[in-house]
């Protein structure tokens, strides 16, 4: 390692073992490096404001990966304690970014709390997913599937993720999200398919009971095992 390297490396294993204040923590966290910024944020053991919380929400995104995922895992951590602080537009904005995100442990953090949102979040939150997931769907048909391009990777990587948000956080059929799963349910990538059963699953409504016979016998084994767990 270089000099620079081991550097940052003892600086970092001296900023785990200080014992620091709520206002030193997040200090670091809004003017420190990299390393700094993650080690302080999982370093936090509650919030003591609003202005905090939102400081946390912040780093969710437009940042570096370890940065981004240390502020998933603590704000997963602290939504189930008080989740009264990301009860406003600009959680339910960053969360709705976070879905999205290149790093599938961030986007898994961050649907797991989802349900914790109140009714008024999870409405306004739903309807910009459908919106979201409904865009991404027809991007991704628009693109040349053969050539299996980085592009229509990504977008597949997008929808995937938010038809699991959409299956652990709706509770109810609407005309978009009807339009979602119709959209969907033939779609050629098997794992669309499969969260397009699980969402019909949850739902469990007539409404979808043609979709669920094509789904029964479908040559994948993974979108079939969704259907039969609700059998």
């Amino acid at each position: 390692m270089t000099d620079t390297v081991i550097k940052l490396t003892e600086k970092a294993c001296e900023l785990c073992e200080k014992e620091l204040s709520g206002s030193e923590l997040f200090d670091y966290i809004e003017n420190g490096t990299d390393s700094e910024k993650q080690i302080c944020i999982l370093k936090i053991s509650h919030l003591e404001s609003q202005k905090e919380a939102d400081v946390l929400l912040f780093h969710l995104t437009n940042q570096h990966g370890t940065v981004r995922e240390a502020a998933a895992e603590k704000i997963n951590e602290l939504m189930k304690k008080t989740p009264d602080f990301f009860q406003n537009d600009f959680a339910r904005e960053k969360f709705l970014l976070a879905v999205n995100d290149v790093n599938p442990n961030i986007c898994r953090l961050v649907i797991d709390i989802l349900p914790l949102l109140c009714p008024e979040q999870k409405e306004k939150f739903l309807n910009s997913l459908y919106d979201l997931t409904l865009k991404v769907a027809k991007e991704a048909e628009s693109l040349n599937v053969r050539n299996r391009s980085h592009i229509y990777t990504k977008k597949i990587f997008n929808l995937y993720w938010c038809l699991e948000a959409i299956a652990e956080t709706s509770n109810g059929v609407c005309e978009k999200l009807s339009e979602i799963i119709r959209w969907n349910y033939k779609s050629e990538e098997y794992t669309v398919r499969e969260k397009v059963a699980k969402i019909i699953k949850k739902l469990n409504v007539a409404e979808f009971d043609d979709i669920l016979n094509i789904l029964k016998t479908d040559e994948n084994f993974y979108v079939r095992f969704q259907i039969e767990q609700s059998l």
